[in-house]
């Protein structure tokens, strides 16, 4: 069983996306400096570690209830749940995990 496809299913490099939160923080120490705490860093790397998990949970839930339509795609039927890289249990099981 090769890893690759599942970790294409995830779509990790649509991750940067998830940064889009970052400025609305930066903002809110910029207006109110108080509440500028540096112990708080964990706590926004933990939070845009849970979107981005929660993003590939939904990416790989869309791949897998697409994949029966994918396969009559042109372009789509190449993906890897379509084109049966992947064992579908599996991917079920990712999407428990990630989500």
């Amino acid at each position: 069983m090769k890893i690759v496809p599942y970790i294409q299913i995830a779509r990790p490099n649509h991750w940067i996306k998830n940064v889009f939160v970052l400025p609305g923080i930066l903002l809110a120490w910029f207006f109110y400096p108080s509440s500028c705490q540096w112990e708080r860093g964990w706590s926004i790397a933990l939070g845009l570690a849970a979107a981005c998990l929660t993003a590939s949970s939904n990416y790989v839930l869309n791949e897998i209830l697409d994949a029966p339509k994918d396969r009559f795609h042109p372009v789509k039927k190449n993906r890897p749940i379509a084109c049966g890289q992947i064992c579908l249990p599996v991917a079920w099981a990712e999407w428990l995990v990630l989500g």
